[in-house]
C-alpha cells in the first residue's frame, strides 16, 4: 500500500497569533528566570540546602560558593538550613565590610551540622554611627538568635566612629555551644556603659539585664579596647546560664567593666589579661560576679593591672553569690596616682568565698592621693577564707593602706577566715575595722585571733612589673588543702607549696637587712648600739655578708658578719656599732647587706632599712596608758614628738 502524503494546513489568524505570542512571552520568561536563578544560587546538596565550604567577598557577586556580604550568608542558611558543617571564609584582603548582620531560624544546625564565620582577620563595621535614642534595638554589628553552634573567629570589629550605642557579638535570647574567638572588637576612645564588646542577654537595648537562656558559652583568645563592657553573660534566675568560659583573653581600657557576669552557675573566668590604660576615671572593675543568683564561680590564672596613672579600680569584685572560688591571679603594677585602688572586693555577708595564692602588689614609687586595700570587705561579716595570699603594698599615700579592710560593722574575730597569708604594708597596716587600725600583724592577731601562721615580711619580689618572689621566709610555707594544684603558669604546686600566684625558688645566696631594733624604754645612757635584724633570703645558709651603716647619712666602719651560720629564712640580730647620743638631736640609721656569701645580691642590688629616732624619746618614759597610741607615731611612722622633762622623767608634750 502507498503511502499517502496528507496535507497540513495552518491558517495564522488573530487567534493563533495570540497563542505563539503567548508561547514565546512563557519560554522567555521561563528561559530567563532560569538562568538568573542559576545565576544566584549557591551550591549546597540536592535539597539546595548548605553543607561544606564558601567563602565571603564583597568583590564577587553572590553565587556558587561565593557570598557578596554577611547579610547574604545569613539569608542563605535561613533559607535553605544546613545538613552538614558549614564554613564561611572571608577572603584575604576583601573586607571591610559596611553592614549590621543577623543571623536566626537556621534549620539543621547542631552537633552535626555546625555552622563557622572564619574572619582570616578581616573587618566588619557598621555603614553609619550607632546611635543610642531611647531603646535603640539595633546596637549590634553581629547577632547571633536562639542558635546553637555557632563559631565567630578571627573577626575585626571596628565600632563606627561616633557611635553612642554598640554591641560587636550580640547573643541574644538563647545561645549553646557559641564560640566566639580570636577576635579584635576596638572601640576606641570611647567610654559609655551602652558600648560593650561580647554581650549575652535577651534585651535588645540595655546592656547588662534581662538576661537568657545560655549554656557552653565560649569567649576566648579575644583582644577588646575601650567600650563600656568588655564580655558580659546575664542568665535568667532559673534556669541559670552555665558552662560560661571566658579565657585567655586581652581586656584593655573597659570602663565599667572588663568581665561581667550574673545569674551564671560555675562561670569560669581564666587567664585573661586586664589593663586599664586609659578612659574614664571613675571606679571601674576588671571583673564583677553580680547577685545573689551568680554561684560556684570560678576565677583564676588571671593578670591585672592599671597603666593609667589617675583613676579607681577594684581587680576582683564578688558582689554577691555563693561557692566562689578566686585563686592563682596577679593584680600588681598599677600606676594610678590619684584614685581608690582596691585588689579583692566581697560585698555580702555570709557569702563565703576561698580566695587562695593570690599576689596583691601596689608597689608603685610615685605616691599616691587615693587609698590602697588589698582585700576589703564591703558590707560585714562576709565569711572570706583567706589562705596563702600575698598582700605588698608599698606604694605610699596620703589616705590609708591596709592589706584587709572589715566593715566597720564587722565581728573582727569571726568576720573573716584568715590564716597562712604574706603581708607586706611598710608604713601602712596589716588591716583595719572602719577606722580602727591594726598597723602590725601581733597588734591584728591580737584583736582577731586570725592568721596565727602568717608572715609580716618582705617578699623580695623581682620587680614591680615582675612580682615573683625570691624571699627564702616565705618559700614552701603555705598550706595545703585548698585543691589547687598549680600556679598562675600552670606550673605544678610542691608537696611545700609557696605562698602567692607563683611557685618559686629563692636565690641561692642572699641577704637582707629586714628591720631596726629599738632600744628598751627609756635608754638613759648617752651612747647607743645600734643594732639592726638581718635575715637570710637565699636558699643556702648565710656564713657571711658584708653590712654598711650610715648615722645621719656619714658611713660608719662596714661590719663583715661571718656567722654563726644562718639558715634559710632565719634571721638574726647584728650589733653594728656604738654611737654617742645626746640631747634631743635626731638620728637616722640606715643599712645595707651585699656580698652574701662573698657572691652578689641576688634579690636587690641593695636592701636598705632607715629609721629616724630622737634621743630624747629614747631617753623618755611613756606612760603604759599612752603607749598604744604614741609609740606607732613615734617609732612606725617616725613622727618626733618635742619632750617636756620634770623631776629627771622626760615624756613627750602633748600641747
Amino acid at each position: 500500500m502507498k503511502s499517502k502524503n496528507l496535507p497540513f494546513n495552518f491558517s495564522i489568524n488573530n487567534v493563533n497569533r495570540k497563542r505563539i505570542r503567548y508561547f514565546l512571552i512563557g519560554f522567555i520568561s521561563l528561559f530567563f528566570s532560569h538562568t538568573l536563578s542559576a545565576q544566584t544560587s549557591f551550591a549546597g546538596n540536592g535539597n539546595n540546602s548548605l553543607t561544606g565550604a564558601y567563602t565571603i567577598n564583597k568583590a564577587i557577586a553572590t553565587g556558587g560558593t561565593n557570598f557578596n556580604s554577611f547579610a547574604d550568608f545569613s539569608t542563605a542558611l535561613t533559607a535553605t538550613g544546613v545538613t552538614g558543617n558549614v564554613t564561611a571564609t572571608v577572603v584575604a584582603g576583601s573586607g571591610p565590610y559596611n553592614e549590621q548582620v543577623i543571623f536566626q531560624n537556621i534549620s539543621g544546625i547542631g552537633a552535626g551540622a555546625t555552622v563557622t564565620i572564619e574572619g582570616n582577620g578581616e573587618t566588619i563595621t557598621s555603614d553609619t554611627a550607632i546611635i543610642q535614642t531611647g531603646s535603640n534595638p539595633n546596637r549590634h554589628i553581629i547577632r547571633l538568635i536562639g542558635l546553637q553552634y555557632f563559631t565567630v573567629n578571627n573577626l575585626h570589629i571596628d565600632m563606627f566612629p561616633g557611635s553612642t550605642g554598640f554591641i560587636g557579638v550580640h547573643i541574644l535570647n538563647s545561645g549553646n555551644n557559641i564560640t566566639i574567638s580570636n577576635c579584635v572588637v576596638n572601640m576606641g576612645a570611647a567610654t559609655s556603659t551602652l558600648l560593650g564588646c561580647f554581650c549575652c542577654k535577651w534585651n535588645t537595648f540595655r546592656y547588662s539585664y534581662p538576661g537568657g537562656t545560655f549554656d557552653l558559652i565560649n569567649i576566648t583568645g579575644n583582644t577588646v579596647t575601650g567600650g563600656g563592657y568588655g564580655a558580659s553573660v546575664v542568665g535568667l534566675a532559673s534556669p541559670l546560664a552555665t558552662n560560661i568560659v571566658i579565657s585567655n583573653n586581652n581586656f584593655n581600657d573597659f570602663n565599667s567593666n572588663g568581665v561581667y557576669l550574673r545569674e551564671t552557675n560555675g562561670a569560669v573566668v581564666s587567664a585573661n589579661h586586664f589593663d586599664k590604660s586609659a578612659g574614664s576615671t571613675a571606679s571601674t572593675n576588671a571583673i564583677q560576679l553580680a547577685q545573689a543568683a551568680n554561684i560556684n564561680g570560678r576565677i583564676f590564672g588571671n593578670f591585672i593591672r592599671m597603666s593609667q596613672t589617675t583613676g579607681s579600680l577594684v581587680g576582683i569584685y564578688l558582689f554577691n553569690g555563693t561557692g566562689h572560688k578566686v585563686y592563682n591571679n596577679l593584680i600588681y603594677d598599677i600606676r594610678s596616682t590619684t584614685g581608690n585602688i582596691e585588689g579583692i572586693r566581697v560585698r555580702t555577708g555570709a557569702t563565703a568565698p576561698e580566695i587562695y595564692f593570690n599576689t596583691i602588689s601596689f608597689d608603685n614609687a610615685t605616691a599616691t592621693t587615693g587609698s590602697l586595700r588589698g582585700f576589703r570587705e564591703e558590707l560585714s561579716n562576709t565569711g572570706s577564707i583567706l589562705r596563702n595570699n600575698i598582700f605588698s603594698i608599698t606604694q605610699t599615700t596620703s589616705s590609708t593602706r591596709s592589706a584587709i579592710e572589715l566593715a566597720s560593722t564587722s565581728v573582727v574575730t569571726t568576720a573573716i577566715n584568715s590564716n597562712y597569708n604574706v603581708f607586706w604594708v611598710p608604713g601602712g597596716n596589716v588591716a583595719m575595722r572602719g577606722a580602727t587600725a591594726y598597723a602590725t600583724l601581733s597588734a591584728w592577731r591580737t584583736a582577731s585571733t586570725q592568721d596565727a601562721a602568717s608572715f609580716d615580711t618582705d617578699p623580695f619580689f623581682v620587680s614591680v612589673v615582675n612580682p615573683v618572689p625570691r624571699s627564702a621566709v616565705i618559700n614552701n610555707q603555705a598550706v595545703t588543702g585548698t585543691g589547687i594544684t598549680t600556679d598562675i603558669t600552670g606550673a605544678a604546686r610542691g608537696a611545700a607549696p609557696d605562698p602567692g600566684a607563683y611557685e618559686f625558688s629563692p636565690p641561692n645566696g642572699d641577704a637582707a637587712m629586714t628591720g631596726f631594733i629599738l632600744p628598751p624604754i627609756p635608754h638613759c645612757a648617752n651612747t647607743l648600739d645600734v643594732q639592726f635584724e638581718l635575715t637570710n633570703a637565699g636558699g643556702n645558709p648565710l656564713n657571711s655578708v658584708t653590712i654598711d651603716w650610715a648615722v645621719n647619712g656619714v658611713p660608719q666602719t662596714p661590719v663583715n658578719w661571718t656567722g654563726p651560720s644562718l639558715p634559710p629564712g632565719l634571721s638574726t640580730i647584728v650589733t653594728l656599732g656604738t654611737v654617742p647620743v645626746t640631747g634631743s638631736n635626731m638620728y637616722n640609721f640606715s643599712a645595707t647587706s651585699s656580698n652574701p656569701n662573698g657572691g652578689p645580691t641576688a634579690t636587690r642590688q641593695m636592701i636598705r632599712i632607715h629609721t629616724m629616732v630622737s634621743a630624747g624619746v629614747l631617753k623618755g618614759h611613756l606612760p603604759s596608758m599612752l603607749q598604744p597610741l604614741l609609740l606607732p607615731l613615734i617609732f612606725k611612722h617616725f613622727k618626733i614628738l618635742p619632750m617636756h622633762c620634770h623631776n629627771m622623767v622626760c615624756v613627750p608634750r602633748l600641747t
